[in-house]
């Protein structure tokens, strides 16, 4: 068996990401392998739908009252050519299925607050049946639990998501990144 099995469940793992400057929160579809480990779908090479597919939101600069989250989106990133009928087909599914998906859920639940995004990715989450929820944990949890990264649920993800966001504005962003992309 190959170390990477697409048989496994998916998962989002979400994280934080400063591209030129922009710091933003990013929840990607990755595969949790049998031994625990998180695997990138781009390890397939445009093979999976749902490759480069994330859910974001920015960061605001500074503190300030209200939300510090604001743009939450979704959609494909990074994604560096996308050469066939098919895989242009796969992503339109994604995303169409995704907007249908948001719209019941709002119709049903009402609209999120803007920089709502634990509930936003879990949301999404819902919509493309995936089953779980990871976080990228800080230096300090890290080296406590040995764990890069750790299951959670919808509340603990709020929690953590106001930890990231504390960090990105208070300049301690490389807890989370460590050179990570």
């Amino acid at each position: 068996m190959s170390s990477y099995d697409t048989n496994r469940p998916l998962a989002f793992l979400v994280d934080i990401v400063d591209l030129y400057g922009s710091r933003r929160l990013r929840a990607t579809v990755v595969r949790v392998q049998p031994d625990g480990k998180l695997n990138n779908l781009n390890d397939m090479f445009g093979r999976e739908a749902l490759e480069e597919f994330a859910a974001s939101a920015y960061i605001e600069s500074d503190k300030r009252d209200g939300s510090n989250v604001y743009g939450l989106s979704h959609g494909y990133e990074d994604v560096f050519r996308v050469s066939t009928v098919e895989r242009a087909k796969d992503m339109v599914k994604v995303l169409t299925t995704v907007h249908r998906g948001l719209e019941r859920f709002n119709d049903r639940m009402g609209n999120l607050r803007e920089g709502d995004f634990a509930p936003y990715v879990f949301r999404i989450a819902s919509i493309l049946k995936i089953g779980s929820v990871y976080v990228t944990n800080n230096a300090r949890q890290e080296d406590m639990t040995g764990e890069r990264q750790r299951q959670v649920n919808a509340s603990e993800l709020q929690t953590r998501v106001a930890m990231m966001v504390d960090a990105a504005q208070s300049g301690r962003i490389n807890e989370y990144t460590r050179g990570r992309r």
